[in-house]
């Protein structure tokens, strides 16, 4: 398993509520998406097939986190901040 930064891309940053994750087609059909806070606590995990998700981050209270997207072969992280 590789680790690839930089293949994703989450806009805005920071995020006030709702986000826009692109995985810039460079993972296969499966992708886990996984958010962690700032102590590497696991927020919440998923599986998708979309190459361009749509995320509701209102949950989150303001700090940084760590959304890690993977697929059988290769991860890519990205830091951000919620407001």
């Amino acid at each position: 398993m590789n680790l690839y930064r930089d293949l994703i891309d989450l806009t805005p940053n920071p995020v006030k509520s709702k986000a826009v994750l692109d995985l810039g087609g460079s993972f296969q059909a499966d992708k886990t998406i996984s958010i962690y806070n700032s102590t590497g606590s696991l927020v919440r995990k998923w599986t998708t097939t979309d190459d361009v998700v749509q995320l509701d981050l209102s949950f989150l209270n303001a700090g940084l986190y760590i959304l890690k997207a993977a697929d059988a072969e290769q991860v890519s992280i990205v830091k951000f901040i919620k407001e």
